[in-house]
Parts: C-alpha cells; structure tokens; sequence
C-alpha cells in the first residue's frame, strides 16, 4: 500500500512540475516583436495580392510568416483595421485614423490569404510613412 501512494505521489509530483513548465512556455515566452524586425520585401498592395491571386503555393513559401512592408492608398477603415487598395486588411496594434485615400507605407507580419474576401491579412502592423 505504501509503494503505490509513493509512486502516485511522485507522478503527482512530476506532472505539477511539467505544467508548470509548460505555462510558463506558453504564457510568459518571448513574443516577436515585428515592429522591430526589419522587413524582407518593400512592395506595393496591388502587386502583393496579385501575386498571392495568381500561384498561392508560391506567394505563400515566399511572403507568409515574414515582415513585409506594404504600400498603397488607404481605401477603408474599420475599427483597428487598414484596408490598402481594396487587397491588404492590415490589423493595427495601435489605433490610429489616416483618412480615406491617403498614401501609408505600412510593415507588418504576413497571416495569409483569404480567398473568399479577396485579401491579404498582415497583422501586428505599424504605419512607417
């Protein structure tokens, strides 16, 4: 009887200790920071959403998971997001309120594409011009 409390307790022991572990991974690790990360490819909205349109396979091995910075002329704006020439939803991490048709330069990190709406969604996005 005593062995098997023993050999419970020690898995008891062990388990609390690896959940540990595992929280503090998952919760309190090192966030990327993508603002201060330079970017991979300067290109305009337009020409990155034609080329995720025309062969996604490629666009995805060469832009997703990466900064890009991404130019175009705001044509919406909805709530914390920036839609650049109808093709890129950029998701803010800040707030900010350009006007409709203004000229913004933006870096942020590639999530994909969404075929249904049409977009490429870049999210943790910061204006640089």
């Amino acid at each position: 009887m005593k062995k098997s409390v023993v050999i419970v307790s020690v898995l008891v022991g062990l388990l609390l200790i690896f959940g540990f572990f595992a929280y503090n991974y998952v919760y309190h690790s090192q966030h990327r920071n993508v603002g201060a990360e330079t970017a991979t490819v300067t290109i305009k909205a337009t020409s990155i959403a034609q080329q995720f349109q025309s062969d996604l396979p490629s666009a995805n091995a060469n832009y997703l998971d990466k900064v890009v910075m991404v130019s175009g002329s705001v044509t919406a704006i909805d709530g914390s997001n920036i839609i650049l020439d109808a093709t890129v939803n950029c998701v803010m991490n800040s707030p900010i309120q350009p006007k409709i048709g203004q000229q913004l330069s933006i870096k942020g990190r590639v999530v994909g594409y969404d075929d249904f709406l049409g977009e490429l969604k870049l999210d943790q996005c910061i204006i640089i011009q």
